[in-house]
């Protein structure tokens, strides 16, 4: 009589990684590759050819008909929410110019927040955009990069050093 030891989830995900790494990953010439998207047009066909619709002994079946068991138990998230979950989060503490740095790049805030601590969450490959979140994980704000040509351009008050040594 033979015995089937159970898999832990987690371990039948090392052993997929482990069949496509012997199948895949070693039976594959990567100089034949002249583009990423080669690579990937090879790696979907081996998935979809090989590896999905083949039955597995652990499982007795295909994983993709294994997969379409439990379809409608399954719940998805708006791309936007997911987006979201990526995001880098730093705390940055805001200048008296109404400004923080993020990689070098500096970014303008409302000034309400002059001298506070703020969560910042940003995409980390576009630095064009960053997003202020209150405590609670609240969306408050977009901010960009200070546009150095249009602040400028920017009417200020005039400053009176008499009134900040306190001579008034």
């Amino acid at each position: 009589m033979l015995s089937r030891t159970v898999q832990s989830p987690s371990g039948k995900i090392e052993r997929s990684f482990r069949t496509i790494k012997d199948n895949f990953v070693n039976c594959t010439d990567w100089n034949s590759f002249k583009s990423l998207e080669d690579l990937n047009v090879k790696y979907t066909n081996y998935l979809e050819e090989s590896y999905n619709n083949n039955i597995h002994s652990s499982i007795d079946e295909t994983p993709k008909r294994r997969f379409m068991k439990d379809y409608d138990l399954l719940k998805f998230m708006p791309e936007e929410k997911i987006d979201i979950m990526f995001l880098h989060t730093v705390k940055r503490k805001v200048l008296s110019d109404a400004t923080i740095q993020l990689n070098n790049i500096i970014f303008e805030v409302p000034q309400k927040y002059i001298k506070q601590n703020i969560q910042i969450k940003y995409p980390p490959d576009n630095l064009t955009v960053a997003y202020i979140y209150d405590e609670k994980g609240n969306l408050k704000y977009e901010i960009h990069p200070v546009d150095k040509i249009s602040n400028s351009k920017v009417k200020r008050e005039e400053l009176s050093f008499s009134s900040m040594r306190g001579d008034d």
